[in-house]
């Protein structure tokens, strides 16, 4: 069986070096105006989110898209037998990725019924994006700023399951970065689908689209806790 401690132990550790890249500060603020869209999903192998928004720079339509993603690798499982015959099985091998910043504005589409994101990371000169990978059985931990060659192609579609408005300041943190929005926007829940970083959604992927006017968003790099 997989020992779930050092699965934890070991999450812990990663988030915990990553968070020590950076002093703590805002890196991206922006005003969210138009259409937006995020989502959330989980499986056996990690975590992820994302989110997209339409706004303007210098009087021009921009999107800007964040996301951030801890997984294990799945080829990197690892069994151990102790002494009395107990055998451990583990994953050796864990990355996470972080990525915020401008995407070009055809690449995003939005509306009450749905919303699209199809994008290229590796085509966006504004987009900041870091990767690294850690190795519990060689102990080497290696970081790049360099995007994939891969497609962000993600589906948003209306579930018409419930709504909500929000209102003031909040904050949500994952891994080193804490996502702070300051307005009032309304949102409306949605199934979604497609691919992120090359590999497909999990079936019962769930998120929201929304529309905001004069909405402030920042991302922070946030002290460790």
């Amino acid at each position: 069986m997989r020992n779930p401690l050092k699965i934890i132990m070991l999450l812990f550790l990663l988030l915990g070096v990553a968070g020590t890249a950076n002093s703590a500060g805002t890196v991206v603020k922006y005003m969210w105006n138009g259409g937006g869209a995020s989502a959330s999903w989980a499986d056996q192998y990690g975590s992820s989110w994302l989110e997209v928004n339409e706004s303007t720079v210098n009087h021009q339509p921009v999107a800007y898209l964040s996301f951030n993603t801890n997984r294990v690798d799945p080829t990197s499982e690892v069994c151990l037998t102790d002494q009395d015959g107990n055998t451990y099985c583990f994953y050796s091998r864990y990355y996470w990725e972080y990525g915020y910043g401008q995407i070009p504005i055809g690449d995003f589409k939005a509306s009450s019924n749905g919303a699209t994101v199809n994008t290229s990371l590796s085509g966006s000169p504004n987009f900041y994006y870091t990767r690294c990978d850690s190795d519990e059985i060689n102990w080497t931990w290696t970081c790049t700023d360099e995007a994939p060659a891969v497609t962000i192609s993600l589906t948003w579609s209306n579930s018409r399951e419930s709504s909500s408005f929000n209102s003031g300041v909040n904050e949500s943190r994952f891994g080193k970065y804490m996502y702070r929005t300051n307005g009032s926007y309304r949102s409306v829940s949605a199934r979604v689908s497609g691919s992120f970083l090359g590999y497909a959604l999990p079936d019962d992927t769930r998120g929201n689209i929304s529309i905001g006017l004069n909405v402030a968003r920042e991302i922070i790099v946030a002290p460790k806790p």
